[in-house]
């Protein structure tokens, strides 16, 4: 409604369900617009005039940087939310069966936040936690997931770790960490290539 009658260049869709949105809905909205979008899971489908970045989530890489600082590692405690993680709490878990049985893995999902507190304040000896992503708790309240890192990070008797810069400053020790910044950067040279003349087809997704 708010854009109604404006002709749009390009559409930029940033993760899954900007894609889907924007692939769903495109006939009514945005029906000879080209798309340029970011993924980091390879079965994401293609749509028509369309072309992207994969960038592929290594969640492995925080959990053999944390058996390096932490050559005593047991258990390994994963944080996530409800909503809005499930496609990477599964690569999560597809990626971490490898640690098994060397290492405990628990999911900490979609706990009311209380409750999560309280877990992660006694957590045994040995052992770390792995924030994922939350911006739903148990009982459906919303949140920042930076913020809850934040609370997470204040309560937790173990040293935080996570996959992605942003949680930098906010109480990680570290992890083999994204890069927002050049993901948005490769996405910024994808988008001017397009608006440059190239068809979007024509560019393979890299």
């Amino acid at each position: 409604v708010k854009y109604q009658g404006r002709r749009f260049d390009i559409v930029i869709a940033m993760d899954e369900v900007a894609l889907e949105f924007a692939a769903t809905n495109r006939a009514e909205f945005f029906p000879e617009t080209p798309i340029v979008y970011f993924t980091a899971f390879p079965e994401t489908q293609r749509v028509a005039n369309s072309t992207g970045i994969l960038s592929h989530v290594d969640m492995r890489g925080t959990v053999e940087l944390a058996m390096m600082l932490q050559p005593d590692l047991q258990h390994v405690f994963v944080v996530s939310g409800t909503q809005g993680a499930a496609q990477l709490l599964e690569a999560m878990r597809t990626q971490l069966q490898s640690f098994e049985p060397r290492l405990s893995i628990t999911y900490l999902t979609g706990l009311p936040t209380s409750e999560l507190e309280s877990r992660l304040a006694t957590l045994p000896a040995h052992s770390m936690v792995y924030y994922l992503f939350v911006s739903n708790d148990g009982t459906g309240k919303n949140f920042h997931p930076l913020e809850y890192l934040d609370r997470v990070a204040a309560v937790s008797n173990s040293p935080v770790y996570s996959w992605v810069d942003s949680t930098i400053d906010h109480g990680i020790v570290g992890g083999n960490l994204k890069s927002q910044t050049v993901e948005t950067q490769a996405i910024g040279e994808l988008a001017l290539r397009v608006l440059g003349g190239e068809r979007a087809d024509s560019i393979p997704v890299s």
